[in-house]
């Protein structure tokens, strides 16, 4: 390495500890009751798992993550699934309660056939529980080829833009997880 070996342990050490200070407030989060010492132990328990990460050579010397480690992109497209499937499911309970609550309601519910790119049992199944939680969209059946998901929606007219939907919003982002 050209880079100074001080200037590269101090780096290292910062990083170490924001992951820390990360992997803390997650506990917290996940704890349910935020005080300080719940984040101090969370980013106690966290230096320390990094910590023996480190010893056991599961992570890089001289780094915590790598720049553009792929555990680093999973991670990323994971909060960014959650953050579109939270957005999503808002969405479609306000469409379907303002469906619900005009004079004249104009559903066109249907079947659709959904060609699946996801292969694994993990990214069929989270791809059919988040379609069946998102209101007004519900995974009925997988072809026995496992290569087509039905799905029963109430509103049906266009499947294709259906598809195009699911595929963009959903699915696309669970194979960035998962692969």
């Amino acid at each position: 390495d050209s880079q100074n070996p001080r200037a590269v342990r101090r780096s290292a050490r910062r990083m170490r500890i924001a992951w820390g200070l990360l992997l803390g407030a997650v506990w917290t989060a996940l704890h349910g009751n935020p005080n300080l010492v719940n984040f101090a132990g969370g980013t106690l328990l966290g230096l320390g798992i990094l910590h023996l990460l480190q010893r056991r050579n599961v992570l890089q010397k001289r780094e915590v993550l790598p720049a553009r480690s792929p555990l680093l992109s999973r991670i990323g497209a994971a909060f960014q699934l959650a953050a579109v499937f939270l957005y999503e499911l808002v969405l479609a309970n306000f469409r379907l309660a303002q469906e619900v609550l005009k004079r004249r309601m104009t559903l066109q519910p249907g079947f659709i056939a959904y060609p699946l790119r996801a292969s694994s049992n993990l990214e069929i199944t989270t791809l059919a529980i988040m379609i069946s939680l998102t209101p007004g969209t519900l995974s009925v059946a997988l072809s026995e080829d496992r290569t087509t998901l039905f799905i029963h929606a109430t509103q049906a007219e266009n499947p294709e833009q259906t598809v195009q939907e699911i595929r963009k919003t959903l699915e696309d982002r669970i194979l960035a997880v998962t692969r």
